[in-house]
């Protein structure tokens, strides 16, 4: 999936989740990052570079999760290690409570945790570099 095409997807999402605090806009910047440092490789996960295959899948969780949230279910990677499942808690606490920032905050941190690191098991250890921007990007 190309960087515009993640992007929409995220863009699409985060019109659909009444956004406040706009959580998806570290996710947008991100992608944006990544397109000017072509760092995303359309191909099968594993195919690709190793930043554009952990950001695939956790790309998955998010969408993911989100269907769940409204009730959908076939997703591509339905275990996704919990990932998925804490994207739908992160969604359904937003839609339900959508002032509660701190319950956000902390659902997010958790769901954003739990797909990185299924996306890490899933790919494998990248450079060193690499590595250390994973670590720093989950502290």
């Amino acid at each position: 999936m190309s960087v515009d095409n993640r992007k929409r997807m995220i863009e699409w999402i985060h019109s659909h989740d009444r956004d406040p605090e706009a959580f998806f806009n570290a996710i947008l910047a991100l992608l944006d990052f990544a397109g000017d440092e072509d760092l995303i490789e359309p191909g099968r996960i594993g195919e690709g570079n190793w930043f554009s295959s952990i950001d695939a899948v956790i790309l998955e969780g998010i969408h993911d999760g989100f269907a769940f949230s409204r009730g959908r279910t076939g997703a591509m990677y339905t275990d996704l290690r919990g990932g998925a499942e804490a994207w739908q808690r992160f969604f359904e606490a937003r839609q339900t409570d959508p002032g509660n920032t701190d319950l956000a905050r902390s659902l997010w941190g958790r769901a954003e945790q739990k797909t990185t690191n299924f996306a890490h098991q899933l790919v494998g250890k990248g450079s060193e570099r690499e590595e250390i921007f994973l670590e720093y990007g989950n502290t």
